[in-house]
């Protein structure tokens, strides 16, 4: 089990030099991305979850790769695939990459103005330029995530729009050009071979319901990464999708968390030999999928779009949902609060204000800073003297904190901290 804090993972330290990291996250998840787009890291930062685990989808792999014809004269046999990621963490090893950072990571920006980050990079090889967008959207139902069957699920209303944009920078035109997207999950923090994986094409109804190219992998775990009693229990999915039917697709293992795995799917992709199987697992799985973009001219652009979507089901023993009205007093400079049971009456106006609740058991003190460890927004800059708050207690969680700051005019950083509860959720000023 690895333990994560402050950015400080021992994995991550041996490569902090050579790979920049880019941290876009919204209300309720966040995904740590280079320059070439891998990400070694995707927590879930809302709600429940042992104060001495993190949630984390990933621990595994999202990573890209891209084929050409030529490519292989660059690679060694038989190998027709590149990564865009030199550095992978956790298993540890250095890919067969030649990509160089051209424009690094952009901090998160919103200049689409929804409330969301965004953010971009550049690499290149001599032979391609690859921009890599990230577009958080807000989807409020949800989109859907299948799983093989006929049967699917809604995901977290957040979901990760990723543009890969191939531009031809030689001379000649390239040809026989194939992307791959290629996820390794440990859902619900599980590093057993427990983890299960479908490939889905039916087409479900729901928001962005275009991204219909389903690759699911899930896991029902206590959220302790071998899989011990911690009195919490989660069912935890992720799903990347495509708009575009795969030319190949592929299901198999990448397991182990030290070296690199002297077999499984990364091994497929590099020949480019996916395997189409529809389900696998249980194990520690993988997924891969092909996007042919045929030939690019010189200074043309192909784009490839996936859709990065997840969703965590708290079924820890004994739930009850808490309902409690939280009273704004005023004062200055820290405003006041009172808590009472039950749902609040008529309210009043007041000066906005923001409230978030929080994990008891997760307050540490480190130096002097609070560490509030994850938060959920449940009002922002509202203009009423009350907010009626409802929180999922249970065996995982249970009590909570309810925390409030002035919705304007005031700084509130929650969720930031040095001790090793940080789920790297630092957000200044407004909430979410």
């Amino acid at each position: 089990m690895r333990r994560i804090g402050s950015f400080a993972l021992t994995a991550l330290a041996a490569c902090t030099a050579a790979r920049a990291q880019n941290v876009y996250m919204n209300p309720h998840w966040l995904i740590d991305v280079s320059d070439a787009g891998y990400s070694d890291i995707i927590l879930y930062t809302d709600g429940a979850f042992p104060a001495e685990s993190i949630h984390e989808f990933v621990s595994g792999e999202w990573s890209a790769a891209i084929g050409y014809d030529g490519i292989q004269n660059r690679l060694v046999p038989p190998e027709r695939t590149m990564w865009l990621e030199p550095f992978w963490i956790y298993p540890n090893w250095t890919s067969n990459s030649a990509f160089n950072t051209l424009s690094p990571g952009t901090p998160p920006a919103d200049p689409d103005g929804d409330g969301l980050p965004e953010g971009s990079a550049v690499i290149e090889n001599g032979d391609v330029q690859i921009t890599t967008t990230w577009d958080f959207v807000d989807t409020v139902t949800g989109t859907p995530m299948g799983k093989g069957g006929g049967v699917s699920l809604l995901s977290n209303r957040y979901v990760l729009l990723v543009t890969y944009a191939v531009k031809n920078i030689k001379t000649t035109t390239l040809t026989g050009v194939r992307f791959y997207q290629f996820l390794a999950a440990h859902p619900a923090n599980d590093e057993r071979p427990t983890v299960r994986a479908a490939y889905d094409t039916t087409a479900y109804a729901g928001t962005l319901s275009e991204f219909r190219y389903d690759v699911t992998q899930w896991s029902t775990n206590t959220g302790a990464s071998d899989g011990s009693p911690t009195g919490c229990m989660f069912t935890d999915h992720i799903t990347f999708s495509t708009d575009v039917a795969p030319a190949d697709f592929g299901l198999s293992h990448y397991r182990g968390h030290v070296d690199r795995p002297a077999t499984g799917l990364h091994l497929d992709v590099e020949i480019d030999a996916l395997g189409n199987q529809t389900t696998f697992g249980p194990d520690e799985v993988a997924g891969a999928t092909r996007i042919d973009l045929g030939s690019i001219a010189p200074s043309a652009t192909k784009s490839v779009r996936v859709l990065l979507a997840l969703k965590s089901e708290d079924q820890s023993p004994h739930q009850a949902m808490a309902t409690a009205c939280v009273r704004f007093l005023g004062g200055s400079p820290d405003p006041a609060i009172r808590l009472d049971k039950g749902a609040c009456g008529t309210a009043g106006s007041a000066t906005p204000w923001d409230v978030v609740v929080g994990d008891l058991q997760r307050l540490q003190s480190n130096g002097g800073v609070v560490d509030l460890g994850p938060v959920s927004c449940v009002a922002n800059e509202a203009a009423q003297d009350r907010v009626t708050v409802q929180t999922l207690l249970s065996d995982c969680r249970k009590s909570v904190f309810v925390l409030a700051k002035r919705g304007a005019g005031q700084q509130f950083d929650y969720g930031s901290g040095t001790g090793p509860a940080m789920r790297f959720a630092v957000q200044g000023g407004d909430c979410p």
